[in-house]
């Protein structure tokens, strides 16, 4: 009995091994910590918005869908799409006045966005605290149309962000885009998403890489 006693004793006596403080993950480097923004996010003309729900990580998003037929083939018919995105964002600005803004579109909603700042007189409705664009596959490329005339046309205070897929047949082989933006007096960035289609949908193995991809120039860009 004092042996099994003593046993006992000398477990109690024993120092426990220290307990290993488990540490949660750290977040991707792409994911803004700093800030929060705001995202206007206008859909492309079938309704499709590509990768625009990545956003949520960075802030509020605010969806937008046209309403009418989709024309911007002049001033005339293009101004009522134009002041769609006026309002979302005048709406938008007053539920988070103090945060950064960006127009967001895809396709038809992108170009729509270029041509918006375009527009000094619809321009100057815009709120203060809006601070550029985020363009998802825009729409370059067209058999008639010459796209690149409109991109030549944005103010030297625009800063727009191009988020294409290498597969998107609106992009082409990039020349012409990568051509026309040198020549842009204003800040611009194209990102070329691997594998991505005309709505940045990609094979499942380049999925990660993708996803990434838009993460980090997102990042950097707000």
């Amino acid at each position: 009995m004092v042996a099994s006693s003593g046993k006992r004793s000398a477990q109690k006596g024993r120092a426990l091994p220290a307990m290993k403080t488990m540490k949660r993950p750290a977040r991707a480097a792409a994911l803004p910590l700093r800030k929060k923004v705001t995202f206007v996010c206008a859909a492309g003309a079938g309704g499709g918005r590509s990768r625009q729900m990545l956003l949520r990580q960075f802030g509020e998003v605010h969806e937008m869908s046209f309403r009418g037929t989709p024309n911007l083939t002049t001033a005339e018919r293009e101004t009522p799409f134009l002041q769609q995105i006026v309002a979302a964002a005048q709406a938008a600005a007053k539920k988070s006045p103090s945060r950064p803004l960006f127009l967001v579109g895809h396709s038809f909603g992108a170009r729509a966005a270029v041509h918006l700042m375009c527009r000094k007189d619809l321009r100057r409705q815009l709120p203060r605290s809006c601070q550029g664009i985020i363009a998802f596959g825009y729409p370059l490329i067209h058999p008639t149309q010459k796209r690149e005339n409109k991109l030549m046309d944005l103010p030297v205070s625009t800063k727009a962000l191009f988020i294409s897929g290498t597969k998107d047949p609106f992009s082409g082989d990039f020349k012409l885009f990568e051509k026309t933006l040198k020549k842009l007096r204003c800040k611009t960035r194209l990102v070329k998403v691997l594998g991505g289609d005309h709505g940045l949908k990609c094979a499942r193995a380049l999925e990660e890489g993708a996803v990434s991809t838009i993460n980090d120039a997102v990042s950097h860009f707000v």
